[in-house]
C-alpha cells in the first residue's frame, strides 16, 4: 500500500514551529518523530534516513525522473498517483517514490534576475523528484516507459511555458535548455573559451538540443 511521509523543517526552536507542525501531527500519523539537529546533522536524518543519506550508496540501482512546477494541478496528480500505485504494486522488484521538495526562494526572487547566479529557475516552487529503485538494467527500458509519461503529464501541468529542471536531480534527457535556461549562452561562451576540447563534457552538456515536449521544440 502507498504511504505519505513528510519531513518538515524549520530553522528555529521547536516552540516556534510547533503551530505549523500540529497541523501534521492532527493528522494521526503512524510515526511522527522530533529533532533538534545542527547543520551537519540534517543530510542523514531527512526521510527518516531514508532519502539522502541512501542516495548515493554504492551498489544501488536508482533511477531518477524529475520536473520542477510552480503550480499544483490536482486532478493531473490523482491521475500520477493512482497510476504509480498500481504499477508499483503489479511488480514486487520495484521500489518506488514521488518526493516533493519546497524551498522558500522569496529572498532569491527580490535580487535582480542578473544577480542570482548561473542557476536559472529560482520561480520553481515545487522540485518533483521520481525515484525507482530495482535490482539492475534489465527492467530499464520497463521503468522509462511507464515514468516518461507521468513526466510529461507533470510538465505540461507545471506552469510553466516549458520544462525547467535541477540540473543535480535530471535525468539526462532533458537537454540543455531544461538544464540552464537564460543562463546557457553565457555558459557556452565560457565552455568555448576555456575548455574547447570539451575535456570537462560528460556530465550535463552546454550544447546539447534542447528537450521536445508535445512535440515542439522548448
Amino acid at each position: 500500500m502507498p504511504a505519505i511521509s513528510v519531513s518538515a523543517y524549520y530553522f528555529g526552536p521547536y516552540e516556534a514551529a510547533q503551530p505549523y507542525l500540529q497541523k501534521l501531527v492532527d493528522r494521526k500519523p503512524i510515526h511522527w518523530r522530533n529533532e533538534t539537529l545542527g547543520w551537519n546533522g540534517m543530510t542523514q536524518a531527512a526521510g527518516f534516513g531514508q532519502t539522502f543519506a541512501k542516495a548515493c550508496v554504492r551498489g544501488r540501482y536508482t533511477s531518477h525522473f524529475t520536473a520542477g512546477i510552480k503550480q499544483t494541478d490536482p486532478d493531473t496528480w490523482a491521475s500520477v498517483l493512482a497510476n504509480f500505485t498500481n504499477w508499483s504494486a503489479a511488480r514486487p522488484w520495484f521500489k518506488g517514490s514521488i518526493i516533493l521538495q519546497r524551498y522558500n526562494a522569496k529572498v532569491t526572487q527580490q535580487l535582480p534576475v542578473e544577480d542570482r547566479g548561473a542557476y536559472p529557475w529560482r520561480d520553481i516552487g515545487t522540485l518533483v523528484l521520481m525515484k525507482a529503485t530495482y535490482d539492475g538494467p534489465a527492467h530499464d527500458a520497463e521503468v522509462r516507459e511507464f515514468y516518461q509519461p507521468l513526466r510529461e503529464a507533470i510538465y505540461k501541468a507545471s506552469g510553466f511555458a516549458s520544462p525547467q529542471i535541477y540540473v543535480n536531480y535530471a535525468h539526462g534527457d532533458e537537454g540543455s535548455g531544461a538544464w540552464y535556461g537564460s543562463s546557457l549562452p553565457r555558459l557556452r561562451m565560457l565552455k568555448q573559451k576555456y575548455d574547447p576540447e570539451n575535456r570537462f563534457g560528460p556530465g550535463f552538456p552546454v550544447s546539447e538540443k534542447p528537450y521536445i515536449i508535445g512535440g515542439l521544440p522548448q
